[in-house]
């Protein structure tokens, strides 16, 4: 979103890449409103006419992360033009090689900043957590549609597509989330199999020898 104080202004961008690179780095809560115009190179009263609040900026920031990082890497990863198979062995084997790069740039698997940030505001403010629901809910409808292709050509012996879809998110999500908080790829290395199951599709995806 971009506003006008007489002319043009990126400052809300600024502030919004600036805010999910920090997200990134620590926990949403502990980043501040200066942190974050630091970051942008953006002066706080300049923060303060484009949002009322941090809760307000996050809900922006996640909208533009979406629009310009997610959702057109999902379009090409669950391109159509690629089996079922292909999709969710695509998307598997980039998720996994992404946390490798973090783990390798950072010293640390960073995880999903959706995801989060949902962990760790929980009830505490709903906005927000609304905001990130909506987009976990367009992530899953890339799964239930690869599943409902599966089905359509005959591919897998599942029934409901939604409720695989689900069950694959949980298990998607929780082995991200404990390779985060361990800090260690380990968590990953049984994800090609344990999605084979759930799916019934038989992945192959050639995975980096994970140290314990």
């Amino acid at each position: 979103m971009v506003f006008s104080m007489g002319r043009t202004s990126t400052a809300p961008l600024q502030l919004q890449e600036a805010l999910i690179g920090l997200i990134w780095s620590q926990c949403y809560s502990n980043v501040t409103i200066d942190a974050i115009c630091e970051k942008a190179a953006v002066k706080k009263g300049s923060f303060y006419y484009f949002y009322k609040s941090k809760t307000d900026l996050a809900v922006d920031a996640f909208e533009h992360h979406w629009n310009q990082e997610i959702r057109p890497q999902l379009d090409q990863k669950f391109s159509a033009s690629k089996t079922p198979k292909e999709r969710l062995e695509t998307f598997l084997s980039d998720e996994i090689t992404f946390a490798v790069e973090q783990q390798e740039k950072e010293g640390k698997i960073l995880g999903c900043p959706f995801c989060n940030v949902a962990q760790e505001i929980s009830t505490l403010e709903p906005e927000l957590a609304a905001a990130i629901n909506r987009h976990l809910d367009r992530f899953r409808s890339y799964l239930s549609s690869a599943l409902r292709d599966a089905i359509a050509q005959n591919l897998t012996n599942i029934t409901d597509p939604d409720e695989t879809a689900l069950a694959l998110y949980n298990l998607l999500h929780g082995s991200f989330a404990q390779a985060r908080i361990q800090n260690k790829l380990t968590p990953l290395q049984g994800l090609p199999e344990s999605v084979s199951r759930l799916t019934g599709l038989q992945l192959e995806i050639s995975l980096p020898v994970f140290q314990s």
